[in-house]
């Protein structure tokens, strides 16, 4: 059933039933001796390599079915939310739902890349920039990355779809659902939440120095960030934890919150654009 080819240096097939043998969307080739995949495109129903007539009558013949339903599993808050590759757990707080962990990703949510260079002042005083702590990888793990307030700012945004940097507004109406009484929520900045220790229901179990850990009643898991200057350097490696808002405070400063390491308290107040500090992203 076979016979020798000077061309292919080998026995080739000469038994029909093998050529028959194809299976639906492919077909016999002579020159390598097997079945091979029918190149086609999605328009061409019956897999003979061009759209033709019998495509569009089999077409016409399915139309007003319906089509079945892709079965999709929706977000539920408290699942994991991946984004650009990495598996942020999330929590749900009153009426919203936060990342439970510190942002981390170094590219905008429109997949451009965020600069990282330390080094580069300007970069930090006029675009949007990060980095992490000490530029190590185990900090990395525990805190995240820290951002400038331009790269809050920055019109390819920083959290994935369907989520934002939250703004000052945000984090009152968590203080609110953390147990902040209303009298504290429009101070103006400042320590705040002090009487009830919001901030040690805030903090982490683990991640502060002895005596320093809070409660994390709500599940926010907030760990010290520290956070970076260009002409300092970086700081607060166990003592604090920053975060931004997306609310201006100025032309050249956005408020944030502080997390303290040595007291129930929660800190509003405001960074320079420059700054790096971490990010929790809030759910639209």
């Amino acid at each position: 059933g076979t016979q020798w080819s000077d061309s292919l240096q080998g026995c080739v097939s000469t038994a029909p039933p093998l050529m028959d043998a194809c299976g639906a969307g492919t077909y016999w080739d002579e020159e390598s001796q097997a079945c091979l995949t029918t190149v086609t495109c999605a328009e061409d129903l019956n897999t003979d390599g061009i759209v033709g007539i019998s495509d569009l009558l089999q077409l016409l013949s399915m139309f007003g079915t319906p089509c079945d339903e892709v079965e999709t599993s929706e977000f539920s808050c408290g699942d994991p939310m991946n984004y650009h590759g990495y598996d942020y757990a999330t929590v749900q707080v009153g009426d919203q739902c936060w990342f439970a962990e510190n942002l981390r990703t170094e590219l905008y949510a429109s997949g451009d890349p965020i600069p990282s260079d330390i080094q580069d002042s300007l970069l930090w005083a006029t675009a949007g920039a990060q980095t992490y702590f000490l530029e190590d990888s185990v900090y990395l793990e525990e805190r995240g990355r820290m951002y400038n307030g331009h790269a809050v700012l920055d019109a390819r945004g920083l959290c994935p779809t369907g989520w934002h940097v939250p703004s000052d507004g945000d984090f009152i109406q968590l203080e609110g659902a953390t147990g902040m009484s209303e009298v504290d929520w429009e101070s103006t900045a400042g320590d705040r939440g002090c009487n009830l220790e919001i901030g040690e229901a805030w903090k982490s179990q683990a991640g502060w120095y002895p005596g320093e850990q809070g409660t994390d009643l709500w599940g926010l898991s907030v760990k010290p960030s520290g956070y970076f200057l260009t002409w300092e350097g970086f700081g607060n490696d166990y003592t604090n934890s920053e975060f931004w808002t997306s609310t201006p405070y100025d032309a050249t400063r956005l408020w944030r919150r502080q997390v303290p390491a040595d007291s129930g308290c929660l800190f509003r107040g405001w960074w320079k654009m420059g700054v790096g500090s971490a990010i929790r992203c809030v759910k639209d």
